[in-house]
């Protein structure tokens, strides 16, 4: 009997793997897949560039869009201290495959 590819993404171990949630939560998980499905083909990652730059771009792309949502969070908190009574309020950030809210309720005095 066969043993199952480790490439295959029905796999339940990958549900548990904190790479592969990693990834997931990038927007990039299937170009991730594709290099790793271009290395188990050729055996050579020279072959594998095209796939690798585009996991590459879609990588710094979501690091790019995070620093963003990062910057926005800081100039939020340094305009409305924590400390002090505010309306609520939420940010919205693009990501590269979604956006993330962040909420930020009205304090209660």
């Amino acid at each position: 009997m066969a043993s199952p590819s480790p490439h295959d993404r029905s796999r339940k171990d990958d549900e548990d793997d904190p790479v592969e949630q990693m990834i997931s939560r990038t927007g990039c998980a299937e170009l991730h897949y594709a290099v790793q499905e271009c290395m188990a083909e050729h055996q050579d990652w020279r072959a594998c560039q095209n796939q690798v730059r585009s996991f590459k771009d879609c990588m710094i792309n979501f690091q790019n869009a995070r620093k963003e949502q990062l910057m926005l969070l800081m100039a939020f908190h340094h305009l409305h201290p924590p400390d002090q009574p505010r309306s609520d309020a939420i940010i919205r950030s693009p990501a590269h495959h979604h956006s993330i809210d962040y909420f930020f309720p009205a304090t209660a005095d």
